[in-house]
This record gives structure tokens, C-alpha cells and sequence, in this order.
């Protein structure tokens, strides 16, 4: 939804999404059908896979961004990949 209201806009349909984050122009997505990061830009469209498949994502009880990659939780497990 825009910052000054409105309609919300569709950005993608099919992700099973646990957990998001928003950063540099994109929406990343803790994806539980693909057991794997996925980014897309913030005005939509194809997602991507971002960094290696993850083992035991239907666990992933976060997902943040910082400057230099994403992190999530899964399993118990803290994770990371780097911005290339």
C-alpha cells in the first residue's frame, strides 16, 4: 500500500511466505513451498531465489535484512547470506 494510502497493490501470488523483510528496492521472502529465500522488487513482479536452498525452512521464525545481507533463524539455526 503506498505510504500516503490508497489501494494496496498486488505484488506476487503464490509464495508461502513465514517471514519478510524490505530493503534497497527489495521484498525478501522466507518461502516454505521452496524451502528458500526469495526476493522480488518492491513494485512486484517474478520472484527470485535468493542464496543457496535452506534445510528445515518450515522453521524460520524470522528474517531481517541489514547493510551488508539477510538473516534468518531456521531451526534454531542462525543464518546469513551476503549482499553480492
Amino acid at each position: 500500500m503506498p505510504a500516503g494510502g490508497g489501494s494496496a497493490q498486488l505484488l506476487n501470488e503464490g509464495l508461502s511466505a513465514q517471514g519478510l523483510a524490505v530493503h534497497a528496492g527489495y521484498v525478501y521472502v522466507s518461502d516454505f513451498a521452496s524451502q528458500s529465500v526469495q526476493r522480488l522488487p518492491t513494485a512486484g513482479g517474478t520472484p527470485e531465489r535468493f542464496g543457496p536452498p535452506v534445510n528445515g525452512l518450515p522453521y524460520v521464525t524470522g528474517l531481517t535484512v541489514s547493510e551488508t545481507g539477510v538473516y534468518w533463524v531456521d531451526d534454531g539455526t542462525l543464518r546469513t547470506v551476503a549482499f553480492a
